[in-house]
């Protein structure tokens, strides 16, 4: 992870210190400096194409792991992505999960916390602290797709 400066540099690198492989599909900081990673998590080794398990996970400002955070909602997309569901896994692909893909995203809320919007119909919103937990989980319904 970087911190970078208003003129993009570089200000500060913090390397993630991870004993699993992650393709990393967002990011948000937290306003106490901890970092949310959102991806795609394997073993040291394995190939990304067939990354199929979501990974929602609180690093320390110095790259420590803080907190892995997998909900029944996590293990339900994994099974549907491996499962070639057409909406976890995009046709014609053999990579990815577009629970945490394309369809979703990350904003950092003026309340500390962090909001992880996962790529589902009604969405599904996580509401993370730094210290790593789900402090609420809801959906909202637009009322037309």
């Amino acid at each position: 992870m970087a911190e970078v400066a208003r003129d993009s540099s570089v200000k500060i690198q913090t390397k993630l210190q991870l004993d699993f492989f992650v393709d990393v599909t967002h990011l948000a900081v937290f306003k106490s400096g901890e970092y949310l990673v959102v991806g795609l998590a394997g073993s040291i080794g394995e190939r990304a194409p067939h990354l199929r398990t979501p990974l929602t996970a609180v690093f320390a400002r110095d790259g420590r792991l803080v907190k892995k955070i997998y909900e029944p909602q996590d293990e339900d997309a994994r099974q549907k992505a491996e499962g070639s569901d057409p909406k976890y896994l995009r046709c014609c692909s053999d990579s990815g999960n577009e629970f945490v893909g394309w369809n979703a995203d990350v904003a950092a809320g003026s309340d500390g916390n962090v909001y992880l919007m996962h790529g589902t119909s009604p969405p599904l919103i996580y509401v993370i602290s730094p210290a790593g937990d789900v402090v609420r989980k809801f959906r909202i319904d637009p009322g037309n797709s």
